[in-house]
């Protein structure tokens, strides 16, 4: 057995030795993509038995790409298969100050860090024994596979391997000869980092160019993303023998000079050249970049729109309307028809009958506080001069004069208001007209019977004995006492402290009609600055909304933890004629301005001709919010003549709202048209001409899972608005869907304009405009 096995192992290295008869064979042959390949070949061998396979190794690269890990791998597996020999499988790691072993037996498969293998351009590869050693090497992944098969192909022997000293097989590139800024690409090596957009360039190099996977001369194509340009700017240039690739770190990666460079290179493939010079800032379509002093300029104009709304005169009233007035130093004893005679309080204005036609006006500088209850046909308005006059759902100042009504509990630093016995429920404390606010316990319950603070994760069996965090509150809802984590008396600490106590502070019946709210400052009220059922004919306008909302509103939806609510103004149910024009509103729990209806079921609700114009909405985890959910396909309401426009959105889902409970947090938006509602049905929707900046969260989200009764789309027409935000945050969703809940937030990027356009079914007349800044 022993000599018949001999004689094979001789006789098989005979046939191959005398194929290779000859010092070098070279011949041409078509490749499959229809090139040619160069194919050279020594005729010297080295013959490995397969008793000495088992001495050998198998090596590759430490960080190879996953075709070369492939082909090593099943390389791997066909020689101890067909052999039946063990051999180790292993990478060319190296330890800090370790150097490459040169006395080891080893099949190298792939670039490797030792001498043996050297770069190669993209399509070629090598065959080779060399130092006892077998290269199995190529330009790129896709090389190193065939060669791997060629090896498999025509080196393995019956009882041995047999291995040309040289074989190489070389590729025409059609590019051959290109250059850039006078440099032959074909000799640079694209540098590896991480990213996709590395293996992007390298592969589309290769094919053209047959770049280096390790260049002879040292050159490279470096990606490199610099904080210093702007998030459209980018360059291509020679440093050093490199060529660098650069684009703003804004963008998170180099994707954007790659395809840039990629693009140059495909216009210029017939003169055989391409030059850069200097920065490029590119124009794209809807897109530009925007510095900290562009966004500066955007938020003056905001501000003088704020000072505008501000000071907002005194509307005109046509003579032989009956008019009342409310002044700080009225009585109610008064029958409020003229300024000597005004009434004092909100409470004789709710309780007074008034006539449609009738104007109320507030007397300016003056602060009413406690609940309004409109009436149909009649105009709130102001007059006098000076600031808006302030209405004030809080029943007091818990600080001043009323600081000793702060008594200390039985808990360290716990103190307790004396008199909130009283008031339902409250959202918030808010201190210093404003400069910061309480911070509410929400109860959340386990099923092991604990209780816990939604709001912070810790425990909180013991009510108010567990506050232990400054300004953290609690309104027990049993013994009703306002409870405060304070390390000194809150009535002395603050200037001011105002309570958003669980009311409506202008509240409208459904069904009423024909109302203005006029020139007024609504603040520091526990549910909606104003609140309307089924509404016809309403009319908000310049007016301040501020600190608004956070009072419990129940355990809804099946949840486990107490849901918190408060929007500024809120339209729930049907309306028709629902204006809200120039008003200046911030620092609210949920939304800015609403229009909604829940749970519909057969029961028909439409929106028909709602108006968001010209306002200022920041601080609010909401700037507008809508949905008419609960609607199955045959339910026809709908949102009909729904106009937003004109109006400036900053900051969502910051500020007040920021103090959310984790499973209320990530769902703000600057137009939100709740994802998760079977509905939202809309016709002759229009988004003009507004300001969004800074969504956190994201900046849309519009959504609808019903097409009209006619079978037109849901979504609205997009045009003139700019949107300002951070390169690769959130844009948000603009979906018609078949199914709830389907939607995926998209980035804000480049694709944005595309992705508008696309989502909005065509109706983005393509005007928007993208303004990108970099990661801070």
């Amino acid at each position: 057995m022993r000599i018949r096995k001999a004689l094979s192992f001789l006789l098989a290295v005979l046939m191959l030795t005398l194929t290779l008869t000859g010092c070098m064979i070279e011949y041409e042959d078509e490749d499959e993509g229809g090139g040619s390949e160069t194919v050279s070949q020594t005729a010297e061998s080295g013959v490995i038995s397969a008793e000495e396979l088992a001495e050998y190794e198998i090596i590759r690269a430490d960080q190879a790409d996953e075709q070369t890990i492939a082909a090593a791998s099943k390389l791997y597996s066909k020689l101890t298969s067909k052999y039946g020999v063990k051999m180790s499988f292993s990478t060319d790691y190296l330890g800090r100050n370790k150097t490459a072993p040169t006395d080891t037996k080893e099949i190298l498969v792939g670039l490797t860090n030792r001498a043996e293998t050297q770069g190669l351009r993209y399509l070629d590869y090598e065959i080779g024994y060399v130092n006892d050693r077998i290269v199995i090497n190529g330009g790129s992944g896709k090389a190193v596979t065939a060669a791997v098969e060629d090896f498999l192909k025509n080196c393995l022997a019956e009882d041995a391997l047999v291995v040309p000293a040289s074989k190489k097989v070389e590729r025409t590139y059609t590019m051959d000869g290109f250059k850039v800024n006078g440099e032959l690409l074909k000799n640079f090596s694209v540098k590896s980092v991480e990213g996709s957009f590395d293996e992007t360039l390298r592969a589309y190099l290769g094919e053209k160019v047959g770049i280096y996977s390790k260049s002879p001369e040292g050159k490279e194509i470096i990606l490199k993303a610099d904080s210093s340009y702007g998030v459209t700017e980018l360059e291509v240039y020679l440093e050093s023998g490199n060529l660098i690739l650069s684009n703003s770190s804004a963008l998170g990666d180099c994707s954007f000079v790659t395809d840039y460079f990629m693009d140059q290179v495909n216009k210029n493939t017939k003169s055989g050249e391409v030059n850069f010079s200097g920065k490029v800032a590119m124009n794209i379509k809807g897109c530009k970049s925007v510095t900290s002093e562009d966004v500066a300029r955007l938020r003056a104009e905001t501000d003088a729109k704020i000072a505008s709304i501000r000071a907002t005169g005194n509307m005109s009233i046509p003579s032989g309307k009956t008019i009342y007035y409310v002044s700080p130093n009225g009585s109610d004893s008064n029958n409020g028809k003229s300024q000597q005679t005004a009434w004092k309080t909100l409470n004789k204005v709710s309780s007074a009958s008034l006539a449609s036609g009738s104007y109320v006006c507030f007397e300016r500088g003056g602060v009413y506080r406690g609940k309004l209850t409109a009436k149909s046909g009649v105009t709130y308005t102001a007059y006098g001069t000076g600031a808006k006059p302030i209405l004030m759902g809080s029943p007091e100042n818990g600080a001043g004069a009323n600081a000793s009504k702060w008594k200390k509990s039985d808990v360290a630093n716990v103190w307790y208001y004396e008199g909130a016995e009283d008031w339902k429920d409250v959202g918030t404390l808010v201190f210093n007209e404003g400069e910061s606010c309480a911070i509410k316990a929400i109860r959340e319950w386990k099923d092991n019977g604990d209780i816990y603070n939604f709001t912070t994760g810790m425990i909180f069996n013991n009510g108010y004995k567990d506050l232990n965090q400054d300004l953290h509150f609690y309104h027990d809802p049993d013994t009703k006492r306002l409870y405060l984590y304070s390390k000194e008396n809150p009535g002395t600490r603050f200037n001011s402290i105002e309570f958003n106590v669980g009311q409506s502070l202008i509240g409208i019946s459904s069904g009423y009609s024909n109302i203005t709210i006029d020139n007024l400052c609504l603040k520091y009220t526990g549910v909606h600055g104003i609140g309307a059922g089924n509404v016809t004919n309403l009319t908000v306008q310049n007016c301040e909304f501020a600190w608004i909302g956070g009072t419990v509103q129940g355990i809804i939806q099946g949840r486990t933890f107490e849901t918190r609510y408060g929007n500024a103004i809120e339209v729930y149910g049907s309306c028709t004629n629902y204006i809200v024009k120039n008003n200046y509103i911030h620092q609210i729990y949920d939304a800015g301005i609403t229009h909604q209806y829940s749970q519909v079921g057969s029961k028909v609700v439409n929106h028909t001709n709602v108006q968001y114009l010209n306002n200022v909405i920041e601080y609010c985890v909401y700037s507008i919010e809508y949905f008419v959910s609960g609607c199955e396909a045959s339910n026809p309401s709908v949102m009909t003549d729904l106009l937003i426009e004109g109006n400036y959105m900053w900051y969502a889902s910051r500020g007040f709202c920021e103090q959310r409970p984790p499973a209320d947090r990530s769902w703000g938006a600057h137009i939100k048209g709740r994802c998760s509602a079977t509905g939202n049905r809309a016709k002759n929707y229009i988004i003009r001409n507004n300001v969004f900046v800074d969504g956190k969260d994201r900046l849309l989200q519009i959504t609808s899972n019903l097409y009209n009764t006619d079978g037109s789309d849901s979504m609205p027409t997009f045009s003139g608005n700019i949107y300002v935000e951070e390169y690769g945050r959130k844009f948000g969703q603009i979906e018609q869907s078949d199914t709830p809940y389907s939607q995926e937030d998209v980035r804000f990027d480049f694709n944005s304009v595309e992705y508008l356009a696309e989502r909005s079914l065509g109706k983005s007349d393509g005007t928007d405009e993208f303004w990108f800044y970099k990661k801070k």
